[in-house]
């Protein structure tokens, strides 16, 4: 989602996956997207900045990123890496595999670095320390779901005022 309206929210529900705000102080633009696994192996995030730049002439070296509360790498374990693969080629650094086979993935490095990429200045860059999976104060779909519980969701909520 991106805007530079004034007034209007943009709004993004998640549990595990990490809300991400883009925000422009120049061309006074807002975007906010779905840090999921999926999302990240899509780079949805190069695609936003992109968009941006396309249409309000958002500068990546202007933006401004907040990586919101979600999963970390020491919690985020799969058996495989399907269709992360490809991403994950360039971003090894991101990536640990286990001695069982499985891999602990950190997608909030994995778009820290897709910002980087498109030029988003590193210092711009703030990433929550917040672990959903870890910490019983935060919804987690990865968590309750494999411990039968009823999963809730947190809503991100974004306006240029």
């Amino acid at each position: 989602l991106i805007t530079n309206t004034k007034g209007l929210f943009l709004f993004l529900v998640t549990a595990d996956c990490h809300p991400i705000i883009f925000f422009d102080p120049i061309t006074h633009s807002l975007g906010l997207a779905h840090g999921s696994r999926q999302m990240t192996t899509q780079k949805l995030v190069t695609l936003a900045v992109e968009q941006m730049k396309q249409e309000f002439g958002t500068n990546p070296n202007d933006l401004h990123i907040g990586i919101g509360p979600g999963i970390k790498k020491e919690s985020y374990r799969l058996e495989y890496l399907d269709s992360m693969f490809p991403i994950l080629q360039s971003m090894k650094q991101f990536v640990t595999k286990n001695q069982d086979n499985s891999f602990n993935i950190d997608l909030a490095g994995i778009n820290r670095g897709l910002f980087v990429k498109t030029g988003v200045k590193s210092k711009n860059i703030e990433v929550s320390p917040i672990d959903t999976a870890n910490s019983e104060d935060y919804f987690s779909h990865y968590r309750d779901s494999r411990e039968n519980k009823l999963e809730r969701r947190f809503a991100t909520i974004a306006m240029l005022i």
